[in-house]
């Protein structure tokens, strides 16, 4: 009864902040899991803790990844636009404001983040993503795609301990297809990043 009520409750947030459609428990716990970030995502301002723009391919992540990869990506998406007051210098923005075409870079981002969920059955509404038509590539060390690798396991690590095991061996991960990869540290913005979180 309590789920029903909820699930009716999170139906109507669905349709607002076109998350995937709740039809089963496993549904609103996915859409629970992410109503921080939809809520942040809303006010178009604040914590940048809650943009987090991966260079891991989206195939690694879990549900509650894919979903907040999303929704993130359509904020920079916006961002981007110039569509919000806050997020406007958010570390994880600089390789994408670097391009010819920075909204076309995230678009390219997103589709591939649309495609995954596609392959999962999730819904996403891909008439978000703006129409682009940038075929371009960003390159990226190694040493930043491994230091958000060891960062996604220890997230993984108590959401989703199964999910976990399935990637625990994996050396050298598969990046985004927007990313080629170079030899190279972390990059400088992450520290950036890592300093404003405290």
């Amino acid at each position: 009864m309590v789920f029903s009520r909820l699930a009716t409750f999170l139906s109507h947030v669905q349709r607002l902040l076109h998350l995937p459609e709740i039809s089963n428990q496993s549904d609103y716990l996915l859409a629970k899991a992410n109503s921080e970030t939809s809520w942040s995502w809303l006010t178009g301002c604040g914590v940048y803790a809650f943009m987090r723009l991966w260079t891991l391919h989206p195939h690694y992540l879990d549900a509650h990844g894919l979903v907040a990869l999303w929704r993130e990506a359509l904020l920079a998406q916006k961002v981007l636009q110039g569509m919000t007051r806050g997020y406007t210098r958010h570390p994880q923005l600089i390789r994408f404001r670097e391009q010819d075409d920075p909204v076309g870079a995230v678009a390219a981002y997103l589709w591939e983040v649309h495609r995954e969920a596609q392959r999962r059955n999730y819904r996403f509404d891909a008439t978000r993503i703006v129409a682009a038509s940038w075929n371009g590539s960003i390159r990226e060390t190694t040493g930043q795609l491994l230091y958000e690798w060891k960062h996604f396991l220890g997230k993984v690590t108590s959401r989703n301990p199964h999910h976990h095991a399935q990637l625990d061996q994996i050396a050298m991960p598969t990046p985004h297809p927007i990313f080629i990869l170079v030899e190279g540290d972390v990059r400088a913005w992450e520290r950036i990043a890592q300093n404003r979180d405290g």
